[in-house]
C-alpha cells in the first residue's frame, strides 16, 4: 500500500489532494455532498494520514491507518460539515457532527460503525442531516423517537442512551425501575447511602460486560441533555446521577458522574471520572475530567453539590481554589487541543502524561541493519489511534533538548539509543521527527559533540539542511549515522585501555598513564607487567 495521503475537503483546495479524485455528487435536497476516491479507480484502496479543511486539521475525525475505498462528506447550505462517511472493505464509519455552532475545525464528531451490508440508505442519511440541522447537532433521543430503525442501525450493543425519567422502585409511587436502551436492559438503583442528604442514583446495565459508550441522556421531561463539546468517547463503566437534598421524588437533577473504564489503561495511571454539570447561564451542560476521589465526607464535593443546587447554574471553574481533591481542569474540548511535553526518557510501554486527556505511548523496537547491532528505537505516538498531535518541547527527563522544534501535526517522534534502555541520556544518538504536511516529512537531529545538550539538524550528504529535508533515511544512511554517532558519544578501540599498577612496581608501566578506559589492577610482579608491555607493544 502507498504512503498515507492528506485530504483537504475544502472545495477550493481540491487540487492539493494528490492521488485523490474529488467529485461533487450533491443529490440531497438542501445539502451538498462530495465524494473522494483514489485516482486509480473506486476499487483501489488508499490510506489517509489526516483530513483537513482549508489546511486545518479536523481533530475530531480519527482515521487510525484505515484502508479506505471512499470518503463522502455532507454539508448544509451554511457550509457546516454535518456527516463524514468513510467506506472500508467491510464497514461504513460515520463521523456525525453533534455541535454545529462550532467552526468546522473545532467541531466534535461522534463516531459510529456499521457493517457494509447494513449501511445507511439515502433517505436515512437525509433524515440524519435534517436532525442535525434542526437541533444544531445530532440528537439521538429525538432521532430515536422519530426514526427508531435508524438509531438501531447506528447504535451498537454497548452504545447506551440513559433515560432519567425512570426512578428507583417505590419513589413517588412509581414501580417501574427498569428500561431498555437498544438491546440492553438498565435498572435504576438508589445508592445505599446519601451524601449529606443529597440523593445518589445508579443506572446499572443488566448485561455481560460493564463497559459502555455514552451516546445520550434523556431528561425527565423527554428532552435531550446537550453537552458543550459532546459526550466523551471513552469507555465508561459507571453512571451515577445526583439529586437535591431530601428530593425523594428525584426531580431536581444536580449533576452526573461517569467512571472511566481502566481496561487496557496504563496500570500506573490515576483513575479519572467525568463530571457533568449545568452550564452557567445556559441550557447546555458542561463536561469536566477530574481525578477520581472518595466522596464520603469529602467537603469539597459537598461544596460542588451545594453550588449545583443553588438558584444560579454552577460555574465549576470558579471552585478551583476550593475543590482541592477533585479540582477540575479545563473542559474536555479545551484539554483535547493542549500541547504536550514529549519526554524521550520514558520506557517501553509507558503512556503519559497522566494529567492530560491526550496521551503519548512509547514502543521499543530493535534496529537491525546489516551488521549493526545494539541500537534500539523508542517511538512516541499518540494513543490509541496514532492520530496527529503537537508538542511544546522535547525533553529527556528534566533536561530540555534545545534545538529540536517539532512542527504541528506530528505523527511520531523517535529516539535512537545504543542499548535497550531509554534512561541513559549519554546513549541517546539520534532523534527522528515525522510530521504530516502536504506529505509525510522526516527530520533528524543529532548531538554533534559529546556531552552537549544542544541539538542540530542532521547534515544530509554532508550538507546542513536546517531540518528541512523531508526524506526518510534509508537503511544504509541510518546505519552510517548511528555508527558515526556511536563513535562520537560512546568511543571504543585501542584508546579505551588504561593500566594502573601498584607503586611497588616502579615506573615500568608509567608510559600507560595516559590511556583512558578500562582499568586493570594487579599486585606486585614485574614479570607480569613486562609480559603485558610486550603484548601491548606488539599490538601497537
Amino acid at each position: 500500500m502507498n504512503s498515507p495521503l492528506k485530504l483537504d475537503i475544502e472545495k477550493g483546495n481540491w487540487l492539493k489532494n494528490n492521488g485523490i479524485e474529488c467529485k461533487d455528487i450533491s443529490n440531497y435536497g438542501g445539502y451538498n455532498s462530495y465524494e473522494y476516491t483514489s485516482k486509480q479507480g473506486k476499487q483501489t484502496f488508499f490510506t489517509l494520514s489526516v483530513i483537513l479543511y482549508n489546511d486545518k486539521e479536523l481533530p475530531g475525525i480519527v482515521l487510525s491507518g484505515l484502508s479506505i475505498r471512499s470518503v463522502v462528506t455532507y454539508f448544509n447550505y451554511s457550509n457546516k460539515l454535518l456527516v463524514t462517511d468513510i467506506e472500508t472493505n467491510d464497514k461504513q464509519i460515520y463521523f456525525i457532527n453533534i455541535d454545529t455552532e462550532s467552526n468546522i475545525e473545532d467541531a466534535i464528531y461522534t463516531k459510529f460503525e456499521i457493517n457494509n451490508n447494513n449501511k445507511l440508505a439515502k433517505d436515512e442519511i437525509h433524515a440524519i442531516l435534517q436532525n442535525i440541522d434542526d437541533n444544531k447537532g445530532l440528537d439521538l433521543v429525538i432521532l430515536r423517537n422519530q426514526k427508531e430503525d435508524i438509531t438501531k442501525k447506528l447504535l451498537g450493543t454497548n452504545d447506551i442512551i440513559f433515560d432519567l425519567s425512570y426512578k428507583p422502585q417505590g419513589s413517588d409511587g412509581r414501580s417501574q425501575d427498569t428500561y431498555r436502551s437498544g438491546s440492553t436492559n438498565i435498572k435504576v438503583n438508589s445508592a445505599s447511602k446519601s451524601i449529606s442528604q443529597y440523593h445518589k442514583v445508579k443506572h446499572d446495565l443488566l448485561s455481560d460486560g460493564t463497559n459502555f459508550n455514552l451516546r445520550g441522556v434523556r431528561l425527565k421531561n423527554g428532552s435531550s441533555m446537550r453537552i458543550s463539546g459532546g459526550f466523551p468517547n471513552d469507555k465508561i463503566n459507571n453512571f451515577f446521577v445526583y439529586y437535591g437534598k431530601g428530593d425523594g421524588s428525584y426531580d431536581t437533577l444536580l449533576l452526573i458522574t461517569l467512571t472511566i473504564s481502566t481496561q487496557g489503561a496504563d496500570p500506573h495511571s490515576i483513575p479519572d471520572i467525568y463530571l457533568i454539570v449545568k452550564s452557567k447561564g445556559g441550557e447546555k451542560w458542561d463536561l469536566y475530567k477530574i481525578e477520581q476521589f472518595d466522596e464520603d465526607g469529602n467537603q469539597d464535593f459537598q461544596e460542588v453539590l451545594k453550588k449545583a443546587s443553588s438558584s444560579e447554574s454552577i460555574d465549576l471553574s470558579s471552585l478551583k481554589g476550593k475543590v482541592k481533591k477533585i479540582s477540575p481542569e479545563k473542559s474536555i474540548k479545551e484539554i483535547s487541543i493542549s500541547e504536550l511535553t514529549l519526554d524521550l526518557s520514558k520506557p517501553d510501554g509507558q503512556q503519559y502524561p497522566q494529567e492530560s486527556t491526550q496521551k503519548l505511548a512509547v514502543e521499543k523496537s530493535d534496529v537491525t541493519i546489516e551488521k549493526s547491532t545494539g541500537f534500539w528505537k523508542f517511538e512516541h505516538t499518540m494513543t490509541p489511534n496514532k492520530q496527529s498531535f503537537k508538542v511544546k518541547n522535547v525533553t529527556h527527563g528534566i533536561t530540555q533538548l534545545t534545538g529540536i522544534s517539532p512542527p504541528d501535526q506530528l505523527l511520531s517522534i523517535s529516539a535512537y539509543y545504543h542499548g535497550d534502555t531509554s534512561s541513559d541520556f549519554g546513549k541517546l544518538l539520534l532523534v527522528e521527527v515525522v510530521a504530516s504536511k502536504t506529505s509525510t516529512e522526516y527530520k533528524y537531529y543529532q548531538r554533534a559533540t559529546k556531552d552537549t545538550k544542544d541539538w542540530t539538524s542532521l547534515p544530509r550528504d554532508g550538507v546542513e539542511t536546517d531540518g528541512e529535508t523531508d526524506q526518510k533515511l534509508s537503511e544504509g544512511e541510518l546505519k552510517k549515522e548511528l555508527d558515526r554517532l556511536k563513535e562520537i558519544h560512546i568511543p571504543s578501540g585501542k584508546s579505551a585501555l588504561r593500566i594502573t599498577t601498584d607503586t611497588t612496581l616502579g615506573t615500568s608501566a608509567a608510559g600507560f598513564g595516559a590511556w583512558e578506559g578500562y582499568s586493570i589492577v594487579r599486585g606486585s610482579g614485574r614479570s607480569l607487567i613486562m609480559k603485558l608491555i610486550r603484548i601491548f607493544t606488539t599490538l601497537l
